[in-house]
């Protein structure tokens, strides 16, 4: 219910921005591999279209945008030094409490373990 009352953008709206037409040549269609050239070039221009993208009013547009946000903010998380203070890299562990969660993996291993009739 909720998605439904968000508010989208529309196509004529995202064509506006610099880039769109590389990134989406027609409706419901994302091209990774235009993204991953502009995120090269223009790292933060990159990713604020594809957040734009996110809210699109083309569902096919933007689900894709949404799958893609998610691949590559967790593959830019695991790049680069450690921070000294504040988001350190992402690894697996056992949840303890005050933790962050990563549930596709969680889901994975429920999956699992289910299958394979053994308690999670």
């Amino acid at each position: 219910m909720a998605e439904e009352r968000r508010r989208t953008t529309a196509r004529r709206d995202l064509e506006r921005q610099p880039g769109f037409s590389r990134l989406s040549p027609a409706p419901g269609r994302l091209d990774e591999a235009a993204f991953e050239e502009a995120a090269a070039e223009d790292r933060d221009q990159a990713l604020g279209l594809l957040a734009e993208l996110a809210g699109a009013t083309d569902p096919e547009l933007r689900d894709l945008a949404r799958r893609l946000a998610g691949r590559v903010l967790v593959r830019m998380a695991r790049t680069g030094p450690a921070p000294s203070a504040g988001v350190g890299r992402l690894r697996p562990a056992p949840l303890e409490a005050g933790t962050d969660v990563d549930v596709d993996a969680s889901l994975d291993e429920l999956v699992r373990a289910r299958s394979a009739g053994r308690p999670p």
